[in-house]
């Protein structure tokens, strides 16, 4: 009897032991067996931008549809940025490349070419835009005897944008002749009407790339439309009561803004802030503060104040910061700052800079 008992009990275990055996062998099998296409989540669009109002633009358009990334850090420049070589290697993998154009992007024609074979769509977002030309002398001894004005034209032959910003000084032109040349303005996104058509072309490239989120697109799209509209009645409220008109500012920057509400830009430097101005340059804009009794000078955030500094010792004037918003500082972003909250922030100080007579 009790061999019986001994002889059920093995059996039962091999049973069970057969049984967890067989269930562990076909769970392992499930494991390595790979996940049909259906099977696996559809992975978002990515989408690279190449500065950051784009990319502040194109996350409040694609909401959470897409991944939105920027190429150009934090507190850097983005007139003198370069891609890395794993950079250009992500962007190859990514579905968008949202670019400024306009100038504003020195790497894009190497990056364009290195990029031919990838099937990244590339999208210029300025397109549409009536861009801003300025006219600037050639050499440095010319630019010092005749930096009198910035000439700004629509590319299609509209009115002029600038105003004349420094009066002319006439050198011996027997001994220093100007040669001019044109460089297209690419800062569009200080003018909100101008970002409207940004925020139009970016809609339409991702459309493009995920058109099964067309309806989410365009709901965003519309909101940020009406902020876009909102803030250009604010500029244009604020700035047409300001009695002064006259900005002194880094660099040549505000040519669509002051385009927009009646305003004339006096740069310290060009179109890029990579170079100091001349000794003659420099004259030229204390001359002009003096003559105009203007009471602050504008500085920028990621380049160095020391000529603003230079110029507010000589005529006893203020800093106030106005962003280029190219790029933001560090800072910045970990506060949360967005194109509005800079813009808005950009109101201010104008108004307090302006509305001194």
């Amino acid at each position: 009897m009790l061999s019986v008992r001994k002889l059920l009990f093995v059996l039962i275990l091999l049973a069970f032991f057969g049984t967890a055996l067989f269930l562990l062998s076909g769970c392992q099998t499930d494991q390595a067996t790979p996940p049909s296409p259906s099977m696996a989540a559809s992975p978002q669009a990515v989408v690279y931008t190449s500065i950051y109002p784009l990319f502040d633009f194109t996350q409040k358009i694609g909401g959470d549809k897409v991944t939105v990334l920027n190429i150009t850090p934090a507190d850097s420049d983005p007139h003198s940025f370069e891609p890395s070589s794993k950079l250009i290697a992500d962007l190859s993998k990514a579905s968008l490349f949202l670019y400024h154009g306009a100038g504003m992007e020195p790497y894009l024609e190497k990056l364009q070419a290195t990029l031919q074979r990838s099937p990244l769509l590339m999208i210029e977002a300025s397109r549409g835009i009536s861009l801003i030309k300025h006219e600037h002398p050639k050499d440095e001894q010319a630019h010092e005897t005749h930096r009198g004005e910035t000439v700004s034209n629509k590319t299609d032959s509209h009115e002029k944008a600038t105003h004349q910003a420094v009066p002319q000084q006439h050198g011996d032109s027997s001994t220093h002749k100007t040669h001019r040349h044109a460089q297209t303005d690419p800062h569009t996104w200080l003018s909100p009407l101008c970002a409207q058509e940004l925020c139009h072309n970016i809609l339409q490239a991702l459309i493009q790339i995920a058109p099964e989120h067309e309806a989410s697109f365009a709901a965003n799209y519309q909101k940020l439309e009406q902020q876009l509209q909102e803030l250009h009645r604010d500029y244009q409220r604020v700035l047409a009561a300001c009695p002064r008109k006259e900005i002194v500012v880094t660099h040549e920057a505000f040519g669509y803004l002051c385009r927009e509400y009646g305003l004339t830009q006096v740069p310290m430097m060009g179109l890029s802030a990579e170079a100091e101005p001349t000794p003659g340059t420099l004259k030229e804009i204390i001359n002009f503060v003096r003559k105009h009794k203007i009471k602050y000078i504008f500085f920028e955030s990621l380049y160095s104040p020391k000529v603003a500094e230079t110029i507010t010792r000589e005529t006893n004037t203020k800093l106030l910061p106005l962003n280029p918003l190219g790029s933001l500082t560090e800072e910045a972003v970990a506060n949360g700052e967005d194109y509005f909250s800079v813009m808005r922030q950009n109101l201010q100080n104008l108004k307090l800079a302006l509305e001194e007579k």
